[in-house]
């Protein structure tokens, strides 16, 4: 689910999974539903956008006697935006989500370019590139995403653990 369009399209589907209708279609012990909820065109959805789809889910789910796993990987900040950098700041991006403008692949460019807590202002807000850079994310918007990420998660790993700990748990 590349944005909020698609995930209400796609809501449709998961709350007949979730629902009672699907007991004689589904053996729940044998089905699973992935759904990856990722950004497009540089524009993720906001962990507040996500909030009231994943309580919604959880609540058919357990009336419904289904089980629901909601996690997310984050990623330590200087590799996040080490890849954001290379990603969107690069020379021949084409797109039109480029991050404009764009520079040379150089460490000064980089150092000139750092966004504070950028993958918290991801999740926090709806992508603005030039009004972001010029009100950076506050600690009370980072707390907030904190606090709704351990209510509504079940697991928060790290990209740097994934293979010591997210994908085993997820094989689990």
């Amino acid at each position: 689910v590349l944005d909020e369009d698609q995930l209400q399209r796609t809501s449709k589907q998961i709350d007949w999974f979730l629902s009672t209708k699907n007991d004689n279609a589904i053996n729940p012990t044998e089905q699973v539903m992935l759904l990856e909820i990722h950004g497009t065109h540089g524009e993720p959805m906001t962990i507040f956008q996500i909030h009231p789809y994943l309580q919604k889910w959880r609540a058919q789910a357990a009336a419904n006697n289904k089980q629901v796993f909601a996690f997310t990987l984050l990623r330590e900040p200087t590799s996040f935006y080490v890849s954001y950098f290379n990603f969107f700041k690069h020379p021949e991006c084409k797109w039109s989500w480029c991050d404009q403008p764009l520079v040379d692949l150089t460490e000064e460019n980089l150092l000139d370019s750092l966004v504070p807590n950028h993958q918290c202002q991801y999740l926090a807000r709806y992508i603005n590139k030039e009004e972001n850079a010029a009100h950076p994310v506050s600690k009370a918007e980072c707390d907030s995403v904190y606090h709704l990420l351990q209510a509504d998660l079940d697991w928060i790993g790290t990209t740097e653990a994934m293979q010591e700990s997210t994908l085993p748990m997820l094989s689990y």
